[in-house]
């Protein structure tokens, strides 16, 4: 029986565009009868392949940042008449890539390592005509890798399409391609975060740090999707700064109850930092506070501890803190949200 392949699809994205089409592979193996076997055949396929940080499947715009996450979902199904034997499947971007999460039906794959593995064995000791697995897997990139890059999640299958050994083992392979986001000016970062990720932006001006809650997230979400961008405003709010930050994460767009961080009366909240440099301020600039899609933001209430406290009414967003340096006159904030929105200095 020949093998069947898929050639790797390429998407290119470039630092402006931000949405990506979601690419299927459908590979399948599939036979009728052969000389001296029975009629029946396995017909293993792939039947779902999606990256993850494609927009459409709502999660992250765009491609991740060197040493962001880029996750993947796979879903293998036998559509064929015989059992596929002895089925693994090994998922992989390369020597520089980790695996940091993974979750699997119907096949059983490796918990997470500390260090992270760089590839994904799976395995199942048979797949029954009709029956079906899924893997979805996180992995993050090389932090030292040039924007632009490729970035290619090559997967192999192979599996014993009869009983008797070796000499009847079938591969399949198929391969996603995309490319890492950013820029030389480091005005951009995007990933899809687990608790505890950060994100950072240093460059486009007004600079910007993301912290995800160190818990994990509410409603059932493992992971969430996040881009931080920073540039010039060339029609800030009234009175600020000619600089914003965009905070945009896709499960969080709205202030609701079902997002990943607020299901009442539980908060998690994203922490966030603002850095401008005083040098970039217009003349005759007065600071007073933090502007959030043209509306300031009330500061956090402390609790009984002391440690600022999330705002569980709308706009979900409040400041921790907000200094303003006097010999520079650069600004620095802090806060705690529940949505995500632009940022500004006003």
């Amino acid at each position: 029986m020949k093998d069947s392949r898929i050639p790797a699809g390429r998407t290119r994205a470039s630092i402006g565009a931000v949405f990506l089409l979601v690419l299927t592979g459908i590979v399948a193996l599939s036979g009728g009868a052969t000389s001296g076997h029975a009629a029946g055949a396995p017909g293993v396929a792939i039947t779902a392949f999606t990256v993850l940080n494609d927009d459409t499947v709502n999660t992250v715009p765009g491609q991740p940042t060197p040493g962001g996450n880029i996750g993947y979902s796979l879903t293998v199904t036998n559509n064929g008449t015989s059992t596929a034997n002895h089925l693994s499947l090994s998922e992989t971007i390369g020597s520089t890539g980790a695996v940091v999460y993974v979750d699997a039906a119907g096949i059983s794959c490796p918990a997470v390592t500390s260090p992270p593995a760089s590839t994904l064995t799976c395995q199942v000791t048979k797949l029954d005509p009709g029956a079906a697995f899924t893997v979805t897997a996180l992995f993050r990139t090389d932090a030292d890798a040039l924007p632009g890059t490729d970035v290619t999640n090559n997967v192999v299958l192979a599996f014993d399409s009869q009983t008797n050994g070796p000499s009847n083992d079938k591969t399949i392979t198929a391969a996603q391609t995309r490319t890492l986001a950013g820029g030389s000016e480091n005005a951009l970062s995007e990933s899809i975060t687990l608790g505890g990720d950060k994100l950072s932006s240093p460059g486009g001006g007004q600079s910007s740090d993301l912290t995800m809650p160190a818990s994990g997230f509410l409603n059932n979400n493992p992971f969430v999707g996040a881009s931080l961008k920073n540039g010039v405003d060339s029609s800030p709010c009234s009175g600020c700064a000619p600089f914003a930050t965009d905070i945009t994460i896709p499960t969080a767009s709205s202030f609701t109850t079902s997002g990943p961080f607020w299901a009442p009366p539980v908060a998690r909240p994203f922490g966030w930092s603002l850095t401008l440099p005083g040098s970039l301020l217009p003349k005759g600039f007065k600071l007073h506070g933090v502007f959030h899609d043209g509306t300031l933001l009330p500061l956090c209430t402390l609790g009984t501890d002391g440690t600022p406290q999330p705002l569980t009414v709308a706009p979900g967003i409040c400041v921790a803190t907000l200094h303003q340096t006097p010999s520079t006159k650069t600004i620095t904030a802090t806060g705690l949200a529940l949505t995500n929105g632009r940022y500004q200095f006003g």
